[in-house]
């Protein structure tokens, strides 16, 4: 429980950084390093709607959205990986922040998503 409350919370203030227009590379430092972000939380946010953990889908989300805010993309290889390989197909559709919260709705997940 510690380290999932320790990743949200580092990936919230991530967000906020992002969110006032932080270039992802300079937040985190390197290319790689902002890619690992969102590759991270794309993984996070579809492992939490696979969970049904609200308060981990809301924190990455809101990761993935102010990722997009600054011209990055959802790590498509990992909803590819976890589509595919893992077999939760019903993630083949996802391509952007946006598709994560209508599927979110879809399901009946209440989100409370701010900025």
């Amino acid at each position: 429980d510690e380290l999932r409350v320790r990743l949200s919370e580092i990936t919230l203030v991530a967000a906020k950084h992002l969110e006032q227009g932080v270039d992802a590379v300079r937040l985190f430092g390197s290319p790689i390093d902002a890619e690992k972000f969102g590759e991270a939380a794309t993984h996070f946010a579809l492992a939490g709607i696979e969970t049904q953990h609200t308060t981990i889908v809301e924190a990455f989300l809101r990761g993935l959205r102010a990722y997009e805010k600054v011209g990055r993309t959802l790590h498509m290889e990992t909803v590819e990986y976890i589509a595919g390989e893992c077999g939760y197909n019903h993630f083949s559709r996802i391509a952007s922040s946006a598709d994560i919260e209508r599927f979110c709705e879809e399901k009946g997940f209440e989100l409370r998503l701010t900025e």
